[in-house]
């Protein structure tokens, strides 16, 4: 599967740190990139939402219901806030890959802010010749999709996915989140209702792959406009490109094996194992044992090999400034 990381802000020389205690020492906040930058389509691999690297999943809240009214009470990444949220259910829904669709809402504050308000969407192919006349690349129906969200159950809290109780995860449909649930790793799910393929394991390990978070623990290392191609051990999603070199395989815990860092000046990642490709060919099924997703990246897209620019943290959007 193509696709393209679209992440708004520069990329500037920063190696990643060997250890990551002085990894911490380097994230410290900074400021947030122009979000009027971004704009995204379904094949994005973006943190969450508009680009704002740091120490959470960006744009994504979770939420507890307030009885069995549209109110929730939506918790940051650090719980140091809690926000009145009403999500009411549009009237579209988003088919995934692979067939399921899901509902979609709409995301406001209790002044009738919305959460997600300049989130744009581009359609698949299929979309299009499903929903839109003959000819024409989108439609009313698309533009409906705009501002929209996933409501999903369970929440990503210390750097994992895990479902508890009420909690569920608020996710704008152009954030890594909700893209990963889109391409057809939907948490909960089996494969084909196949007990070996839970879906919730490839969810985890798309959302950590698509970000290059090497060390687990929620920080991204990689850049605005890389290239990358994405497919899987079950083939959900296939490879495409056969020019690209290979990069690492992931599963729900995280790197399984590295066989060179996104961008070459991020290669100081340490007792990291090497691997091989275990998917040769474009459209040929995959051979090794571990892991469960592949990325390979465009070898001429590297932004002069530099790393990812120091992080930047993580507020709240303006919509919920106080």
């Amino acid at each position: 599967m193509l696709v393209s990381l679209v992440l708004v802000g520069g990329c500037a020389r920063q190696k990643i740190a060997q250890e990551r205690e002085q990894d911490s020492q380097v994230r410290e906040s900074g400021p947030c990139p122009d979000e009027s930058l971004a704009f995204l389509n379904w094949r994005d691999h973006l943190p969450q939402g508009e680009l704002l690297r740091g120490l959470c999943l960006e744009r994504a809240l979770w939420v507890e219901r307030v009885g069995d009214s549209d109110d929730f009470r939506a918790h940051t990444a650090t719980d140091a806030e809690v926000i009145d949220l009403k999500i009411t259910q549009a009237s579209v829904v988003t088919r995934l890959n692979g067939g399921d669709t899901l509902p979609l809402y709409t995301v406001t504050t209790k002044d009738g802010r919305s959460y997600c308000p300049n989130e744009g969407y581009a359609p698949l192919p299929e979309e299009i010749q499903k929903h839109c006349p003959p000819g024409q690349t989108s439609c009313a129906y698309f533009e409906e999709l705009k501002g929209r969200a996933m409501l999903i159950p369970g929440s990503w809290r210390n750097n994992r996915w895990s479902v508890s109780g009420n909690e569920q995860t608020v996710s704008c449909i152009t954030g890594a989140i909700a893209k990963c649930i889109k391409w057809g790793y939907k948490p909960g799910a089996l494969l084909g209702g196949d007990s070996r393929k839970p879906l919730g394991d490839a969810f985890q390990a798309c959302v950590r792959a698509a970000r290059a978070d090497y060390f687990g623990d929620g920080v991204s290392y990689t850049c605005a406009n890389t290239k990358i191609d994405m497919y899987d051990k079950w083939g959900v999603n296939q490879k495409e490109i056969s020019g690209y070199g290979f990069e690492s395989l992931w599963d729900a815990n995280g790197l399984v094996c590295l066989n060179r860092a996104r961008y070459p000046d991020c290669s100081n990642l340490t007792a990291v194992p090497d691997c091989a490709d275990p998917v040769p060919g474009t459209g040929q099924p995959w051979t090794g044992v571990r892991g469960l997703i592949g990325v390979s990246s465009d070898p001429h897209h590297l932004q002069d090999g530099a790393c990812p620019a120091a992080f930047d943290a993580c507020p709240m959007p303006a919509a919920f400034s106080r």
